[in-house]
C-alpha cells in the first residue's frame, strides 16, 4: 500500500487530495459549534429550540422552566437532589411539551375547539371529583 502511494502519478494525487479535502470539510461541519445547528445542513431545529411541531417551536427555555417547576413540586425543600435529577426531569418535560403540541396540532386538524364554558364545566367537574376522592380518604 505504501509503495502504491510512493509511485508518481497525478491522478492518485488528485483523488487523495480530494478525499482529504472532503474529510476535512466534514470534520469542520460536524465539530465546529454553530455550523450545523441552524437547520441549514441537517434539518435540525434552530439554536435554543428542542423540537419543532408543525411550525411551532418548543424552546429549551420552556423545557428548563417546566423541569424546574416539576422539580419544585417533587422536592419542595430543594437540596442536592434537585440538581441531580434535573436532566431526567428536563427530558420528561421536553417529551411532555412536544406531546402537548402534537395533540394541539391534531385537534386543530380535526376541527376541535373548546369554548370558555366547556373549560369551566371541565374544571368544575374535576374539582368535584377531587373533593369526592378526598372525602373517601378522610373517612378511611
Amino acid at each position: 500500500m505504501i509503495r502504491f502511494l510512493q509511485t508518481p502519478g497525478p491522478i492518485k494525487k488528485i483523488i487523495l487530495g480530494g478525499l482529504l479535502v472532503f474529510i476535512s470539510a466534514m470534520m469542520a461541519i460536524s465539530l465546529i459549534p454553530g455550523i450545523g445547528s441552524s437547520g441549514f445542513l441537517a434539518g435540525t431545529p434552530a439554536h435554543g429550540v428542542v423540537a419543532t411541531v408543525d411550525g411551532v417551536d418548543v424552546s429549551a427555555q420552556d423545557v428548563q422552566h417546566q423541569a424546574k417547576v416539576a422539580l419544585q413540586r417533587q422536592f419542595p425543600r430543594g437540596g442536592a437532589q434537585m440538581s441531580m435529577y434535573l436532566p431526567f426531569f428536563a427530558s420528561q418535560a421536553a417529551q411532555q411539551l412536544i406531546n402537548e403540541q402534537v395533540i394541539l396540532v391534531e385537534a386543530r386538524r380535526m376541527g376541535m375547539k373548546a369554548t370558555d364554558e366547556d373549560l369551566r364545566d371541565f374544571t368544575a367537574s374535576s374539582w368535584r371529583l377531587a373533593e369526592r376522592r378526598l372525602a373517601k380518604t378522610e373517612h378511611v
